[in-house]
């Protein structure tokens, strides 16, 4: 794990303390993998690798396991997202009304 995960866990910074009071809550329990990254990602705003691994030392889980699921759920962010989300509509409806074009360069 990275010293600077390591040496920044140890702080006092809120953030933290509220990860690692979620994982002591679940007892250290591999059971608690998704709520403890969506602890991660609502105190940091996505999930860091550094931070993943720190995760999976905590709870005992094998590091592609906690990168598997990271990757599986859509609700979890592995980099930091813009001020601003679009997204463009894909249903039928919007493909019939040239939705496509907004998202081209055309």
């Amino acid at each position: 794990m990275s010293t600077a995960v390591t040496a920044e866990a140890t702080t006092d910074d809120k953030k933290w303390k509220m990860i690692d009071a979620r994982i002591r809550r679940r007892g250290n329990s591999p059971d608690a993998l998704i709520e403890v990254l969506h602890a991660v990602q609502e105190a940091f705003g996505y999930l860091e690798p550094d931070v993943l691994e720190y995760v999976g030392d905590a709870l005992g889980v094998p590091p592609s396991r906690v990168y598997g699921v990271a990757t599986f759920y859509s609700l979890f962010m592995l980099k930091p997202q813009g001020e601003h989300t679009v997204i463009v509509c894909t249903g039928t409806a919007c493909y019939i009304n040239h939705a496509a074009a907004i998202g081209s360069n055309s």
